[in-house]
């Protein structure tokens, strides 16, 4: 994130999203991000802007030492269907 110029702050808010998150949809959805960030590592891939993006979006909504947060409805949709 870095070589991209994003501002510490936004660095220091992914970083502790994916250590101290305690919400099982957050750590859901980070690690699917770290996963495919390996692999497109692996691959030889480019990894843009967008999922960065992603990671920063996924910070914000964490909220140190909430364990309640639920899903997006449309997550809990996909379930039943």
């Amino acid at each position: 994130m870095a070589e991209y110029q994003y501002p510490i702050e936004d660095i220091e808010m992914v970083e502790q999203c994916l250590l101290y998150s305690l919400n099982a949809y957050i750590n859901k959805e980070n690690m699917r991000l770290v996963k495919l960030v390996n692999r497109m590592l692996r691959q030889n891939k480019h990894v843009g802007t967008d999922m960065i993006k992603l990671f920063i979006d996924h910070a914000r909504q964490y909220k140190p030492g909430d364990v309640t947060e639920k899903p997006p409805l449309s997550e809990i949709i996909q379930i039943f269907e």
